[in-house]
């Protein structure tokens, strides 16, 4: 559960910055 949520928030992270850096 931990592992999951941790890459959770990870590829929310980096999904965030790609979108960030796209703008």
């Amino acid at each position: 559960m931990t592992k999951y949520t941790q890459k959770f928030k990870l590829d929310l992270i980096q999904e965030y910055l790609d979108t960030g850096c796209s703008q």
